[in-house]
């Protein structure tokens, strides 16, 4: 049955690779994940940017959002200079 024992007490060590995953595991999996994205869109944004000659209006339009939307991005990931 699907579940079955995620809640009984490991009695050897060796039981708890078998036993499912907990949160500490599962965390570090989605930032795993999450680092994945974020490099895949860093690739992406910089490709459309290349793509484009810098051109934001056609970087935005390449990457499919909005301008507003490509700058956060680009502050996100430090691609845009900051005035002053």
């Amino acid at each position: 049955m699907i579940g079955e024992g995620l809640g009984r007490r490991c009695e050897k060590p060796e039981e708890v690779a078998y036993l499912a995953p907990g949160p500490a595991h599962l965390v570090a999996q989605m930032a795993s994940l999450a680092k994945a994205k974020e490099k895949a869109e860093l690739t992406r944004i910089l490709a459309a940017i290349e793509n484009q000659n810098n051109n934001r209006a056609r970087v935005a339009a390449e990457l499919g959002v909005s301008r507003n939307t490509l700058y956060k991005k680009l502050r996100k990931y430090g691609l845009m200079a900051v005035p002053g």
